[in-house]
Order: structure tokens, then sequence, then C-alpha cells
């Protein structure tokens, strides 16, 4: 479900130490943005319903919905920061309003 790549788990290993208070694990979630739904990552937890995976030492979730709608997620680092790869993209799924996270389907 998930491919981390050996320099993303670095820049998350790095960002770990400086932040111990935050819990390891990484959310992939779609912001919606000018182009449409986006892939992004938040530092969050894993709630009943997410797939979840360990790789490096860190759970990566994400909902079930959303998996099985993108398939393949991959994760590596470049020259921005982190960037976030899905098998499929995530069309005509943009959130309405303010839901942003995409957890839930959005109401119109």
């Amino acid at each position: 479900m998930f491919t981390v790549s050996e320099r993303a788990q670095q820049a998350l290993a790095e960002f770990f130490g400086a932040n111990p208070g935050v819990a390891k694990c990484i959310r992939v979630y779609f912001a919606v943005g000018p182009k449409g739904p986006a892939p992004s990552l938040v530092a969050d937890r894993a709630v009943p319903g997410d797939v979840q995976e360990e790789i490096g030492g860190v759970v990566w979730c994400m909902a079930s919905h959303l998996a099985a709608a993108v398939g393949e997620v991959a994760v590596d680092l470049d020259a921005k920061g982190l960037a976030v790869r899905t098998g499929r993209p995530l069309a005509g799924q943009a959130c309405q309003g303010s839901c942003g996270s995409c957890q839930t389907p959005c109401e119109d």
C-alpha cells in the first residue's frame, strides 16, 4: 500500500528526533487546491477504518475508502520536501466547503 523512499524515511527520522512529542504516525489525506484534490501528509493517529502500515518505525495511515480509490501511495523527498504520489488520481471527489481532510465523504 505504502512505499517510502530511504531519503524520505531519513527526513522523517530527523523530524521526529527534533519533535519527540509528536506521535510517529503519518496520515495521507487529500487537500483541496486550485487544481482539485491533492495528496498531502500530516502527523496524526490511525483510527478504526484506516488502512495502516509500519515502515521504518513510522505508522502510515489513510482512510480505507481513499486507499481503495487511489491504490498505491509512494512518498519520496524532493527539493520542496516530502512528495506524495498515488497509483490513481482521486478524480471527481473534490471536497466541498471546508472539510479538507476528506476522511469522510463531504456533503453537498
